[in-house]
């Protein structure tokens, strides 16, 4: 099979299998709202026939296309099913936006969707021509694809023993299974086509976050930050080279916008499509566990300081679904003593960490850097960092405020620590790592700057209070004031 079409495949059975997800969830119910749902679909489906996968993996059992196959066909039927039985809630689906369009909100749009079609094919050329390279993504995660494609099952001498060359053997494996599938269909090893998966998940990551962008705020403002985040040189060196860490942005962005959507509207459609989405994060790199954690710690705390049992108690089933989705792969690893390059036990004695103190200052100067830099990611953390303080000074948007800037500061945290504990160099680690391992800080900050500058004062009333992801009044002083007038 061409590696074209074996792409265009996968997204479509992907595509497919997460319509259903959102459909049974009651976030897309309809065609109209199923079309502009197509990117947030689409690394739905990605999660949702990924995860069981990994378990099938994690249990021993073989993997090959017929499996993947009746996996997706399994978790697309059940979906569909709950979804076809279940009647569109009030409120759903096709509810216009608060703020009629103007002609600049209308040419935003066509500019973003012709610019980010044109990335799609543009970038998917270079992507499927550019040679893997790079020794991380290679020895860390393409290589792992190989042997994906090659064995139906894991073999734990090949991720156990030093000898096979392998780099960090105990990395979840969502990107590799995505790439193996892809390798599997078109016959052949080589990785060059494979990151063809990796591109069109950065695509459909920018739809996903456009479509939640267009629920909270006009076109005119989540157009240009949805395409900055694609057009960030950052993004597209770690696409091309193979990273993961695109990939876990890719899942991270939705599911951190999807969580800050349920503090101000606590539905638990919302709140389960975001624990997906973290999962699949955590599932693509170990830092996408550091920013699933963070939010949902975060979002615990927030509550326990409003006395909020119900959605305590929802944010207590959220983090249990994280557990039991993630738990295959760490007791496999822990099972077969797969040996990692974080030692997370020692990095939690006092006693080490005070012997490696010394790094501490070097990371973060040089994870400050790579954040501030223009040149990689567009100023897009320093915006977010301007909307959190400007967000303190309203009542009504502090806690959506206080809740970015928290995970962004535990997760810059917890990427420090793993840095300082790590076993590898530290001048090595970071000349080689350090513009990658902060490519979930930002996608925490665009889907900061998405929320917030639709919650600020003149942003305009929030279409995704109103409509397909909850009901809550805005502003409801300013409307009474005007019903008097």
């Amino acid at each position: 099979m061409a590696p074209e079409l074996a792409a265009a495949l996968v997204a479509v059975v992907a595509l497919s299998v997460g319509l259903g997800v959102l459909r049974a969830l009651g976030l897309a119910t309809t065609p109209r709202a199923m079309l502009p749902a197509a990117g947030l679909a689409y690394v739905t489906g990605i999660v949702a026939i990924g995860l069981p996968t990994l378990v099938l993996l994690a249990a021993g059992l073989a993997v090959d296309l017929v499996t993947v196959a009746l996996v997706a066909l399994a978790v697309g039927a059940v979906a569909w099913g709950v979804g076809l039985r279940r009647a569109p809630p009030v409120g759903d689906g096709d509810a216009p936006d608060a703020r009629p369009w103007t002609r600049l909100d209308r040419a935003a749009v066509v500019v973003f969707l012709v610019a980010l079609a044109a990335m799609a094919v543009v970038g998917g050329m270079a992507a499927s021509v550019t040679p893997l390279s790079h020794w991380d993504a290679w020895s860390i995660w393409g290589r792992k694809a190989v042997v994906l494609t090659q064995w139906s099952q894991l073999p734990v001498p090949f991720f156990k023993h030093a000898s096979s060359g392998m780099q960090s053997p105990d990395y979840p494996l969502l990107l590799p299974l995505l790439e193996s599938v892809h390798l599997r269909l078109i016959g052949a090893t080589g990785l060059r086509s494979a990151q063809l998966e990796l591109w069109l998940l950065a695509i459909g990551s920018a739809g996903a976050m456009a479509f939640l962008g267009a629920l909270l705020t006009r076109p005119l403002v989540w157009a240009p930050v949805v395409l900055c985040t694609v057009v960030a040189p950052g993004l597209y060196r770690n696409l091309v080279a193979g990273y993961a860490d695109a990939a876990m942005a890719a899942f991270l962005g939705p599911g951190i916008l999807l969580l800050g959507i349920w503090l101000r509207n606590p539905r638990p459609r919302t709140l389960a499509l975001a624990t997906l989405l973290l999962a699949g994060a955590a599932s693509a790199k170990d830092e996408g566990l550091f920013g699933a954690v963070a939010a949902l710690a975060v979002a615990v705390a927030i509550h326990l300081a409003r006395r909020r049992r119900r959605e305590l108690a929802q944010l207590g089933l959220a983090a249990l679904g994280l557990a039991l989705l993630l738990a295959p792969w760490r007791l496999w690893v822990s099972a077969h003593g797969i040996p990692g390059q974080i030692p997370v036990g020692r990095g939690l004695s006092s006693r080490f960490l005070s012997s490696r103190s010394d790094r501490i200052g070097p990371t973060v100067g040089r994870l400050t850097h790579e954040l501030g830099n223009r040149h990689n990611f567009l100023l897009l953390v320093a915006l977010a960092l301007a909307l959190c303080g400007l967000g303190f000074v309203f009542s009504r948007v502090r806690a959506v405020a206080t809740f970015y800037l928290a995970v962004g500061v535990l997760f810059f945290g917890a990427v420090v620590w793993a840095i300082c504990i790590s076993r590898v160099a530290l001048v090595w680690q970071l000349h080689t790592a350090s513009d990658r391992v902060v490519q979930g800080i930002v996608a925490v900050s665009a889907a900061a700057i998405l929320q917030l500058s639709g919650l600020l004062p003149d942003a305009g009333p929030s279409p995704a209070e109103n409509g397909v992801l909850g009901r809550t009044r805005l502003r409801p002083r300013r409307r009474r004031v005007e019903q008097r007038a």
